[in-house]
């Protein structure tokens, strides 16, 4: 929601499952759309309703049905904005995303559309999201074919992070070292395929590239092991600075007592004072108090070292 006010829009769907095949009918929007089992569906356009009089906003989405029986299970992607009638601008001109759309078909629009939280929450497994991802890549592939060949000058940039996240999520398989690696797993190779995937589109764009084009292959950042962690807030915790109203499991800051606690961690290693004034429940007094603090963590910190 953008606003605490803001209605919350849904849409129901039926699914009809045959009684003696691996198959299901769904119906959503008006639509019918009948998958087998293990297999994932097109892109599906559906509308909701945010508020009377104004047009229905329109997204896309996919199925992927991962069981009939004994327990019924079916995998609904994200919803995407839908790129050929976007509710709000995601390309420059305004009309760009309706064009890559009508060459090359629907495609993910998300920030990152390779569905990590599906494959970490076991909702895909490794097999799965493999086929998740490949649908992202090949639609980037397309994108980066249609776009070279209309090229004439200027700047061509198109980021693919396929190698990104399959690094992340398959290094485990990938490094023999690693506490979660399992021996003759059949996915040691994923992120070396996912290099050779890459090498092969910079083949393909090198084939079009003349004299006059500089080309310019750059990564983000590399790869690396990933054994250990420091968790700050439970060292917050362990020091008195961090307060729980009870030692129970929950999501992140659920159960801290903020009227004993004067620093909390979020984010990747983002410190933060329990200011008075900004926080809802801040407890440090901005001024001396505040610099006391913040020269107390900074030296402690500084002082830690892996035993």
């Amino acid at each position: 929601d953008f606003k605490k006010d803001t209605p919350s829009s849904t849409l129901d769907f039926s699914v009809f499952v045959d009684a003696s095949h691996p198959v299901i009918r769904i119906e959503v929007d008006g639509q019918r759309v009948q998958i087998a089992e293990k297999q994932w569906s097109d892109w599906v356009r559906v509308g909701f309703e945010l508020a009377p009089f104004v047009p229905r906003v329109r997204g896309i989405c996919r199925f992927y049905l991962k069981e009939v029986r004994p327990h019924f299970k079916l995998y609904v992607s994200p919803i995407n904005i839908d790129p050929s009638s976007p509710a709000l601008p995601i390309s420059t001109p305004d009309s760009y995303s309706a064009e890559l759309q009508d060459h090359l078909g629907m495609f993910y629009t998300q920030g990152i559309p390779q569905d990590t939280k599906a494959l970490a929450s076991a909702v895909l497994d490794d097999g799965e999201f493999l086929q998740q991802a490949r649908f992202v890549l090949e639609e980037e592939l397309k994108m980066l074919q249609y776009q070279s060949e209309r090229l004439q000058e200027g700047l061509l940039f198109l980021y693919f992070g396929t190698v990104d996240q399959l690094s992340h999520t398959f290094w485990r398989n990938f490094d023999p070292q690693h506490p979660a690696h399992e021996l003759g797993n059949p996915y040691a190779s994923v992120i070396e395929d996912a290099y050779r995937e890459m090498d092969g589109a910079l083949a393909k764009l090198l084939e079009k590239v003349d004299a006059q084009t500089t080309l310019m292959v750059l990564s983000d950042h590399g790869f690396a092991p990933f054994y250990r962690a420091f968790h700050l807030n439970s060292w917050l915790r362990s020091q008195g600075y961090v307060s729980l109203l009870d030692f129970s499991q929950g999501e992140m800051l659920q159960n801290v007592d903020w009227k004993n606690t004067r620093a909390y961690a979020t984010g990747f290693n983002l410190l933060y004072l329990n200011l008075q004034g900004r926080e809802k429940e801040g407890i440090v007094a901005p001024g001396a108090e505040q610099q006391r603090l913040l020269d107390e963590l900074t030296n402690t910190l500084l002082a830690l070292r892996d035993p």
